[in-house]
């Protein structure tokens, strides 16, 4: 993480210009997943982004962490083919995107959090997980071959209580309605 470097960086810049003169620090960045990383609880965080973050954190305040459209970012620049001559005449690369010298220091709509977590769920750690145990005595089988004579109606109770399974296992595919033709397949080849 480019982030993770930057606070330890900005740790020992000021550090050692603390002696001579006083520093607030502002960082950038133009990934919207990093500073809801940054600006988000750590603990949310799976082992090895949740260290980094914890760290980021020590090092600076979580508010001194701002977002950075692309399309404004010098060191962007370098990933786009750009020769050396075009480099040292880019006002950009020397002095910042525009917005860092027109009094605001933090334009409103760069002070970005990222709303939706699905772009960066696989960093989250996993919820607590819950378990549902089912007992059964050795008459489970009995007693429903002897309220049902219908070898049908079985397959449908079956049928229900894989769904019932499926649909605890899996509560995002959450099957409903009607029983398919495949999930009556499926209770009849199940042993």
């Amino acid at each position: 993480m480019g982030v993770f470097l930057a606070a330890r960086l900005a740790k020992e810049v000021s550090r050692v210009l603390n002696e001579k003169i006083s520093t607030t620090n502002y960082f950038w960045t133009d990934s919207t997943i990093t500073l809801s990383w940054i600006q988000g609880p750590s603990s949310r965080w799976k082992a090895f982004v949740a260290n980094r973050v914890k760290e980021i954190r020590s090092l600076t305040d979580k508010d001194s962490w701002h977002h950075c459209p692309g399309k404004d970012n010098p060191s962007d620049l370098l990933t786009r083919s750009i020769s050396a001559d075009s480099l040292m005449n880019c006002g950009k690369w020397w002095n910042g995107p525009n917005f860092l010298h027109e009094g605001n220091t933090v334009p409103v709509s760069y002070n970005v959090l990222l709303n939706d977590e699905s772009a960066y769920l696989e960093e989250l750690r996993p919820s607590d997980r819950k378990t549902l145990t089912v007992t059964l005595d050795n008459n489970f089988l009995n007693n429903i071959l002897s309220v049902y004579n219908n070898f049908q109606k079985i397959l449908c109770v079956f049928s229900y209580i894989y769904r019932f399974i499926n649909n605890c296992k899996k509560p995002s595919n959450k099957q409903i309605g009607p029983i398919k033709i495949c999930e009556i397949q499926r209770a009849e080849i199940t042993k």
